[in-house]
């Protein structure tokens, strides 16, 4: 908890929130809430050294690319960016997103509206700001978890190690307790494999899943009484859905949503989240239990945000792929619009193993014979590019293979993925012909100039795919940078 006297500041603070004769704009809220509410945390705000105004990142051309504060820490740094009180602070994510990715030396990111604070960090990918918050607070309505968190924050505490376990502790917790919850409602194949092993005696076979599976929906064992787990999902999320509906709205557009299933990064990403498995057929089982049974899809299967599908462990596996990407141009400006594909292979460290893992139209071809891109052909109305896969090829050094899509020298020609509609990646049995299934991103992008759309990856002796479509302020010189390529 934070000490007497900086209780006393945020119980100040809420006093001027609610005093109805005071207007703000972004100077005010600054003065009166954003300053105040750093000196609470401990922090010198008279000290040029500590505190630095109107930081300039050191990648960003623009004479007013600045961001309004800057907490030098030392071996890291904090970024502040303030709104004026009751700005919906969600539609201003791009701009704090640019200035996070372009400080490497940045282990916070904070937007705040002197209410509202969202906390932002880069647990996904290193130096590219997460899309989502990874915690967020008001100060009107402050809990007991919301001070512990603080209290790590203060300037006495804080630190770069304290930043990430933080992290870690509030990502794990509320994507433990929503996997949790659908595991319980939806029984997967791998959950009810797991239970049935720890006391079947004989071999765990399809038909013994599909059996047990019924079972447990016959006894009502996706009936739990869930509704702790559902609180605990609802107070997690309260705070994101507040700044959805601040006091005042300012009439204009918000900016596209954001999943808020994205993956967790660790050395085995997929263990952190559910797992949904691609449609498998099924036989009746047997008279003593009726089991309901699904045919094979007559079309392929539509993925959402975040989703996962199993790839190896179908019957037959899906091994050799054919993976489309496509979009489509709405605006053109009239100047070229050319989007490119690329894809790194990475190791457990989420590096290129070599650099020739780094696959794109001049190393169209990955050093293991695994992956291949087809030759950008550029022309007219070809808005889709296609990269052959081998799973049992990939080499033993790669744990997971990363699809992005970027505009072609987008910052010269002032273009973003606003210009872009209908980005899509397609997965393809390249031996049948069969498409599996494909991932949709919603039509209307934002400043982004940068689409991570899907990733393929390890888990245990499966591939996994899973649909990301998380976009970025970045060119593919940083992107290289931050999985270990250097470009000449």
């Amino acid at each position: 908890m934070l000490d007497t006297s900086a209780q006393k500041s945020i119980d100040n603070l809420k006093k001027i929130l609610t005093n109805e004769d005071m207007t703000f704009n972004e100077q005010t809220t600054k003065h009166f809430l954003i300053l105040p509410f750093l000196t609470s945390l401990g922090y010198d705000i008279t000290d040029p050294n500590v505190l630095k105004h109107e930081f300039k990142p050191a990648n960003l051309r623009g004479n007013n690319d600045k961001v309004d504060y800057a907490l030098d820490l030392g071996d890291f740094k904090i970024i502040i960016e303030a709104k004026p009180l009751n700005t919906n602070i969600k539609r201003h994510y791009h701009q704090l997103q640019k200035y996070y990715n372009s400080t490497p030396e940045v282990q916070l990111g904070i937007i705040t509206d002197g209410r509202n604070y969202h906390f932002f960090t880069d647990f996904y990918y290193e130096n590219l700001m997460d899309i989502e918050p990874f915690y967020s607070l008001d100060v009107l309505n402050l809990t007991d978890y919301d001070f512990y968190f603080l209290n790590l924050l203060s300037y006495t505490k804080i630190s770069a190690n304290s930043i990430r376990e933080a992290t870690e502790e509030i990502i794990f917790r509320d994507k433990l307790l929503t996997s949790f919850k659908k595991t319980l409602e939806e029984l997967p194949p791998e959950f009810i494999k797991l239970v049935v092993k720890d006391f079947y005696p004989h071999a765990v076979t399809k038909k013994v899943i599909e059996k047990a599976t019924a079972i447990a929906k016959q006894v009502g064992a996706n009936r739990l009484d869930l509704s702790i787990i559902d609180e605990s999902i609802i107070m997690s999320n309260e705070r994101v859905e507040q700044l959805d509906s601040p006091t005042t709205v300012p009439a204009e557009e918000v900016a596209p949503e954001t999943p808020a299933d994205s993956e967790v990064k660790e050395d085995k990403p997929a263990e952190k989240e559910p797992e949904v498995s691609a449609p498998q057929s099924a036989e009746p089982e047997t008279k003593l239990v009726e089991i309901e049974t699904t045919p094979p899809p007559t079309k392929r299967l539509s993925l959402r945000k975040g989703e996962r599908v199993s790839l190896t462990m179908e019957d037959p596996p899906l091994t050799k792929l054919k993976v489309g990407l496509g979009w489509d141009v709405s605006s053109q400006q009239g100047t070229e619009f050319d989007l490119d594909v690329h894809v790194f292979l990475l190791n457990e460290n989420q590096k290129v193993p070599k650099e020739e893992f780094f696959i794109f139209y001049n190393n169209p071809q990955s050093p293991d014979g695994s992956t291949n891109l087809l030759k950008d052909s550029r022309t007219a109305g070809n808005n889709t590019e296609t990269v052959f896969v081998e799973l049992d090829k990939v080499s033993s050094e790669v744990e997971k293979i990363v699809f992005i899509v970027t505009i072609y020298d987008a910052l010269t020609r002032e273009q973003n993925f606003s210009m872009v509609n209908n980005v899509f990646i397609r997965m393809t049995n390249a031996e049948t012909g069969e498409e599996m299934f494909q991932f949709d991103l919603a039509n209307g992008g934002g400043p982004e100039t940068c689409l991570i759309v899907g990733e393929i990856y390890r888990y245990n002796e499966d591939w996994k795919f899973t649909a990301v479509g998380n976009g970025y302020q970045s060119d593919i010189q940083q992107l290289c940078t931050n999985f270990g390529v250097q470009l000449a």
